[in-house]
């Protein structure tokens, strides 16, 4: 419990201090991206002792990954009224000498996972960076293109979760999964479908689509964790 408090402590430390600064949507994207770096990156070192210690870096990391792509894949994100500062910098720094820390002690897949971190900040960086514009009258192929592959990486990152808690044995990773891709996948639905659909009918459709989700989540987590038993099984000594 006392690491539990401290690392929400220092997340929120983390988050909050460039953001006081800078208080941008691209801003928030650094800040919630390197904190799920930093966060990721002290779970595979926990792991060759402190496993208890890991599976709370690693819940952690992966929600505070999460929450970062989920912001760099709302439309219109933007690098507007963004501006370096010094906590951001050093919050990449930081980040980067504990990923490298991880890659170093890390053995075999473990190292996947800081690796799996950073690519999600990439991709919410250069999502960010890839302005499309914010005339919501005037949808072209590039709006299209920039949806598309949010919806594409959050849900590879929604599959990597369960992947990485299935291997790990922690289901708290594939919850964090789940929650995410079902709010995800809603808030997408209703951005879309409030343009077409009206009054209750919209309501109708999204609670199909939520529903629908979850359903299709758990089949593909299940599909994974069996998966992922047979080849553990395979591999193993006779």
């Amino acid at each position: 419990m006392s690491l539990v408090v401290g690392v929400v402590t220092g997340i929120v430390w983390w988050v909050w201090q460039p953001l006081w600064s800078d208080g941008s949507v691209a801003g928030a994207v650094v800040a919630f991206g390197t904190a799920g770096v930093a966060a990721i990156s002290p779970a595979v070192i926990h792991d060759r002792g402190l496993t208890r210690f890991g599976r709370v870096w690693r819940s952690v990391g992966a929600l505070l990954g999460m929450v970062g792509l989920f912001i760099a894949a709302v439309p219109y994100t933007t690098t507007e009224d963004f501006e370096w500062n010094g906590w951001l910098v050093g919050v990449i720094v930081v980040a980067a000498l504990a990923a490298a820390a991880a890659l170093a002690v890390a053995r075999g897949r473990a190292r996947l996972e800081p690796l799996v971190a950073i690519g999600v900040l990439a991709v919410a960086g250069l999502m960010v960076l890839w302005d499309t514009g914010t005339d919501t009258s005037d949808v072209d192929l590039a709006d299209w293109a920039h949806a598309a592959t949010g919806v594409v990486a959050f849900v590879g990152l929604a599959v990597a979760l369960v992947a990485i808690g299935t291997l790990r044995d922690n289901p708290v990773l594939t919850v964090i999964a789940m929650i995410g891709l079902v709010v995800f996948t809603t808030f997408r639905a209703f951005s879309v479908f409030a343009a077409i659909v009206e009054g209750a009918w919209l309501f109708l459709v999204l609670g199909l689509i939520f529903p629908a989700t979850g359903f299709l989540f758990d089949r593909a987590g299940r599909e994974i964790a069996a998966s992922l038993d047979d080849s553990t099984s395979e591999g193993a000594p006779s």
